[in-house]
């Protein structure tokens, strides 16, 4: 019975914590509704403030091997419903000189799916891989 009880304890202990981290964007926005509420003439609460947009800051990147719009939307999609950031990075590895019409494509799509999401900042990266080595 002790055991169970112990582990009872850590399971919880081991929710809670993924809880907070997983949701430390929006319990700290609660946290400062509360704060501005509790004490609406104070003015010290910019560290709270930069440490929101801190935690909204982290991008998360996508790597696309085409400029298929609608895989593109998804991954948009997904950012918007299940992470705290608000920027979203599509990764292209393409020979800047062969592939120029497919990366027109990627621009073009990119820019697009940017301006229908305002509240999400999506940029492309264009990787040029390096020449492969010579062979022995």
């Amino acid at each position: 019975l002790a055991v169970v009880a112990y582990f009872v304890m850590y399971f919880s202990l081991v929710l809670l914590i993924a809880f907070v981290m997983l949701n430390r964007a929006g319990l700290l926005k609660l946290l400062l509704y509360a704060l501005e509420s509790t004490f609406p003439q104070c003015d010290r609460f910019g560290w709270l403030m930069r440490t929101i947009k801190e935690a909204k800051r982290n991008p998360n990147v996508f790597f696309a091997k085409y400029p298929d719009l609608c895989t593109i939307n998804k991954a948009i999609l997904y950012v918007r419903e299940n992470e705290q950031t608000a920027d979203l990075t599509v990764v292209h590895y393409s020979s800047l000189t062969t592939d120029l019409e497919k990366v027109r494509c990627f621009q073009e799509g990119v820019a697009i799916l940017d301006s229908i999401y305002p509240k999400i900042k999506v940029n492309l990266l264009i990787v040029d891989p390096p020449p492969p080595p010579p062979p022995p």
